[in-house]
């Protein structure tokens, strides 16, 4: 996320989830392929402005949506550092993560940093009590 650049995504996806993720991930506007050349424009300018803009027949309560997503920590995750995070509790290493997900060691570490510093949690035990907290595992 930059915050001295606006984005507008322009899409043909009008799913509320594509459109939430969308906006926790820096877009200040979302528009829909099939909208007119005039709302592009209005976009554009709403967004230099600071104003978020979305389309019209999206439905605004997407907004709030948002802000409660923004309250917790776990919703901002990306469905990959779920993964991650499940396979963390689960006690794998980062290499069996890796191995599993058919990703670099490194990408393992670099998600697992992003999880901690999400969720401001920064052991590993303590991601462990937080995910069995949430349901993520279940102790047996």
């Amino acid at each position: 996320k930059t915050p001295d650049i606006a984005v507008v995504m322009l899409t043909m996806h009008s799913n509320e989830e594509f459109i939430i993720e969308a906006l926790e991930n820096g877009a200040s506007g979302y528009l829909l392929k099939e909208v007119a050349a005039d709302e592009v424009i209005h976009a554009v300018h709403a967004v230099a402005r600071g104003d978020i803009y979305l389309a019209e027949g999206i439905d605004k309560n997407v907004l709030s949506k948002l802000n409660k997503n923004r309250s917790d920590p776990y919703k901002q995750l990306t469905k990959r550092e779920k993964q991650v995070l499940q396979l963390i509790a689960e006690g794998k290493t980062g290499r069996q993560i890796a191995e599993e997900l058919s990703i670099t060691h490194k990408t393992a570490d670099t998600h697992r940093h992003n999880i901690m510093t999400k969720l401001d949690i920064h052991k590993q035990t303590k991601l462990v009590k937080y995910a069995i907290r949430r349901g993520i595992i279940t102790v047996q």
